[in-house]
């Protein structure tokens, strides 16, 4: 590995987790609304979380609001501690 590789990866800041607990989302609310305020809420920039959530996956929230699969649905149950059924209403 170069040595600017190795300095660059020195100075990566350190990945942050989500912490609990997490903002519930409102009955109704659209999966793009709850992770805009679970971003909020985390202090978190919309790109690091969507990434956390594996959203970036599914070609971002635009993706995610028509197609949730279950791997993610699965994470993000994991990572906020809310229901994989209430997340899956989410996208619907």
């Amino acid at each position: 590995m170069s040595t600017v590789k190795k300095t660059a990866q020195k100075r990566r800041p350190p990945r942050r987790t989500l912490t609990g607990p997490v903002v519930q989302p409102i009955p109704g609310e659209s999966l793009t609304s709850w992770v805009g305020e679970l971003a909020h809420q985390q202090d978190f920039e919309m790109r690091p979380l969507l990434r956390e959530l594996h959203l970036d996956r599914l070609g971002g929230l635009a993706g995610a609001e028509t197609r949730l699969s279950d791997p993610v649905v699965r994470r993000m149950e994991k990572l906020t501690g809310i229901d994989a059924e209430r997340l899956s209403r989410r996208s619907r």
